[in-house]
């Protein structure tokens, strides 16, 4: 495999331009970009060529972890990452996958874990073959909320909360570590009650 600085350059230029497509709503450049970065995994994956490309060693694992956001940031379309999002069902933690494979991936995890979620176990997953000319952020609240109304929301169960406390990561930000993992709600006039 020969993935070198000047083809993670070339990679990101190459994610910049597949961002602005799904932006612009601009089918032909989008093609054009997913071609292009399909194009430079398959010459840089070595004698595999089109083989294993998302193997632990190919090409495409190598370049999408070289330009993923720095976790905590919004990604653009193209690239993977870690981030954030405040919605009117409460705050949700969203891994992205980068849509540059045939289907963009929005894994939902809970943060604060004592407030009704989409799941009982703090956790759900939503594939699509759609790119939406919106940010990543916004297209993935849109799809949170979305499964929200489908689906409604439940408390995560005590085993999955206790769990997951410690593996939220720094920039999650609990905002209220007192009552992290205890199931609470919120009633209308901002009184809060602890459910045990």
């Amino acid at each position: 495999m020969t993935v070198t600085d000047e083809v993670i350059k070339l990679a990101r230029m190459i994610s910049q331009d597949f961002n602005s497509a799904v932006l612009a709503g601009d089918d032909a450049g989008l093609k054009a970009s997913y071609q292009a970065f399909r194009d430079l995994l398959v010459r840089t994956n070595g004698e595999k060529g089109n083989f294993g490309l998302y193997a632990p060693d190919g090409s495409g694992t190598v370049i999408e972890k070289a330009i993923e956001a720095v976790p905590g940031t919004v990604p653009h379309w193209g690239q993977n990452g870690l981030f954030i999002i405040n919605t009117v069902h409460g705050r949700v933690m969203v891994e992205f996958s980068c849509a540059f494979k045939t289907l963009a991936g929005f894994k939902f995890h809970a943060v604060d874990l004592g407030q009704p979620f989409l799941s009982e176990t703090g956790f759900h997953s939503c594939l699509t073959t759609e790119v939406f000319p919106l940010p990543v952020d916004q297209a993935a609240e849109a799809a949170y909320c979305a499964l929200v109304d489908q689906l409604g929301m439940r408390f995560i169960d005590p085993e999955y909360r206790e769990r997951m406390a410690d593996d939220l990561p720094a920039f999650a930000h609990v905002t209220n570590p007192n009552t992290q993992g205890i199931a609470t709600i919120t009633e209308k006039n901002g009184q809060i009650g602890l459910l045990f």
